[in-house]
Formats: structure tokens, C-alpha cells, sequence
């Protein structure tokens, strides 16, 4: 195997990895607002909202974001098309590892 291949390979595994452990990490946040809103949680509360739990603070946190109308949507399409928007691009090596075998 060139060093190139091996290093290809290092990288397939790796992200493969990663991949797994963000499943298994996202499965772990869902049961832990479970708990969170079965009140499990609530016996390591603080003042503050926050969390302690085995040294580790959980911290509440509200993301917002902004959902706009149909109008401001047909304005981006409009401004595409006049040119008025313009597009920037950027190139990049993007990494797609196979699929991991069926187990």
C-alpha cells in the first residue's frame, strides 16, 4: 500500500468512526432531555438553570432562528436572476469514506 492509500484509508476509518460515535453521542442527548423532562435531572438543578452532574455543567441553551415568507424568497430568486445577487464559490476537497459494511 503507497503512503497515499494508507493515509486515504486512515482517513476513511477515522470519519467512519466519528460518523458512529455522533450517532451513538446524539442517541445519548435525546435520552438525556428525557430525563431532563421526566425531572431526572432536576435533583442536580441549580440556581441558575445550569447542571452538575459528575463535574460536567449542563448549560440550558435556547437557539433561535429566523423562518421568512414566501416573499422574501421569491425576492432572493428574483435578485439571482437580474444579477443583483452574486454567487461566490469555493473549492475543496470533500471526503466521502464508503459505506460501512452491513454487520
Amino acid at each position: 500500500m503507497t503512503q497515499v492509500e494508507d493515509l486515504i484509508k486512515q482517513i476513511s476509518d477515522t470519519k467512519q468512526a466519528i460518523k458512529l460515535m455522533e450517532h451513538q453521542l446524539k442517541a445519548y442527548m435525546a435520552t438525556l432531555d428525557e430525563y431532563r423532562a421526566n425531572g431526572l435531572l432536576d435533583s442536580y438543578e441549580c440556581e441558575d438553570g445550569t447542571f452538575f452532574i459528575n463535574d460536567c455543567r449542563l448549560l440550558p441553551v435556547t437557539r433561535s432562528s429566523w423562518k421568512y415568507s414566501k416573499a422574501v424568497k421569491e425576492l432572493q430568486e428574483r435578485e439571482q436572476l437580474s444579477g443583483i445577487a452574486t454567487k461566490q464559490e469555493t473549492t475543496y476537497l470533500r471526503f466521502d469514506p464508503p459505506k460501512p459494511e452491513a454487520q
